[in-house]
């Protein structure tokens, strides 16, 4: 039999979610895993952007390297 991980929420929290999804007309996991998506979706485009001016740093540094500076006479 394989056990599952099952992390027990604050109590708050459930109350929270038990009366917003009985507003939404959905099931509570239904509405957590919504949630939990949405949010791990945002941070997987935030660490891409972060990534993405990583790199973009590193190109004009790189550019900024390459180019002969001039000496002032």
């Amino acid at each position: 039999m394989t056990r599952w991980y099952s992390p027990q929420l604050k109590r708050e929290l459930v109350s929270k979610l038990y009366f917003r999804a009985k507003a939404e007309g959905v099931a509570m996991t239904t509405l957590v895993n919504r949630i939990v998506q949405t949010a791990l979706d945002a941070e997987q485009m935030v660490e891409r952007q972060r990534s993405a001016d990583t790199d973009l740093s590193a190109l004009r540094a790189r550019a900024n390297v390459q180019k002969s500076p001039e000496v002032e006479r």
